[in-house]
């Protein structure tokens, strides 16, 4: 696990001076991954899950149990941006051995943090706000840390999770309970704008990640699995408009404590998701590893046969006849 301590000032432009890095490797590795322990040897399936702060603690064997068949390797970064924690992983993939490992499999949540920032009041604490970042800017980003660590990782299958939007109000409060704010010089009416604006923007860039995750990866047949961590905080429901009932979605803060990060309970569920999801496409990358592998034995069959044949098929007339169909 990779674990960096991350604090912003309200611009986000420095670091602690104490950044503490760890880094844990679950008990049973070796056994589990099929690493014989002689160099080269191949370790198996390997997932990289890659968060902000949501992700918190899900490296901890107390907290989240971890599973027994294939290895995660953790890279959590407090605070960060989507270009922040794609420096921090990226630097992180250099000292992994990826080689020896079949399949890949790449998580990352990340985006919230772009659209957030922090100013302070006239007492020096700090207040958050809206950054005024659009949702497409964002996927940009995203796409441009996809490609990252294709090019790092050719065959890794990566997806995003999507954003759950968060609640100003809720954090406000939250701040004002723990006593890290006094007094505060955003109104009610500032914070309204903030969140709807945040809220139309996060659903926008939710749209285009579960638009992308479906479109097909290099090195595979298809795309992977959409987590969607959002649906925790956006419930559907339905608003009567004339004769006819309207889908409509609202967002419910009560999984977020403090109005932006999850509750215990709901980080057990994120993380679950998380499990399923990385199971499922590891299962789906060896079959399709193991379809190819059968594709090119029999591609290899057909051709040693139809060289051994070529003469008589040529004489047949059912042959001139396929040729000329």
């Amino acid at each position: 696990m990779f674990y960096l301590d991350k604090t912003y000032d309200p611009a986000r432009v420095w670091f602690k001076k104490n950044i503490q890095i760890t880094v844990k490797v679950n008990a049973q590795t070796t056994l589990r991954n099929g690493d014989s322990g002689v160099d080269g040897a191949p370790i198996g399936p390997l997932a990289f899950i890659v968060t902000d702060s949501r992700g918190n603690n899900f490296d901890s064997n107390r907290i989240f149990e971890q599973p027994p068949d294939f290895k995660i390797e953790y890279c959590i970064v407090r605070g960060a941006t989507v270009n922040e924690l794609k420096d921090v992983f990226l630097q992180r993939l250099n000292s992994v051995d990826t080689n020896r490992c079949l399949p890949i499999i790449v998580k990352v949540a990340v985006g919230i943090n772009d659209f957030t920032k922090f100013i302070k009041n006239k007492n020096r604490e700090r207040e958050l706000v809206y950054s005024g970042a659009k949702g497409l800017e964002i996927y940009e980003k995203i796409l441009e840390f996809k490609a990252a660590v294709k090019e790092k990782i050719p065959n890794a299958l990566v997806g995003f999770i999507t954003v759950p939007p968060i609640s100003f109000k809720k954090y406000k409060e939250h701040c004002f309970e723990n006593k890290k704010l006094t007094v505060s010089e955003i109104s009610d009416d500032d914070l309204l704008k903030f969140q709807k604006d945040l809220e139309k923007e996060v659903e926008l860039l939710n749209e285009k990640i579960i638009f992308g995750n479906c479109e097909k990866q290099s090195g595979h047949l298809k795309g992977c699995r959409t987590i969607s961590w959002h649906r925790s905080v956006c419930r559907l429901g339905k608003v009567k408009r004339g004769k006819k009932y309207q889908k409509v979605y609202k967002n419910d803060f009560r999984e977020l404590y403090d109005g932006i990060h999850g509750t215990s309970a709901i980080k057990q569920k994120w993380f679950s998701q998380l499990i399923i999801a990385i199971r499922a496409e590891i299962g789906y990358t060896k079959a399709e590893a193991a379809q190819s592998s059968d594709d090119i034995i029999a591609g290899s069959s057909v051709v040693e046969h139809s060289q051994s044949e070529d003469s008589d098929r040529e004489d047949s007339w059912d042959f001139k006849r396929g040729q000329l169909m």
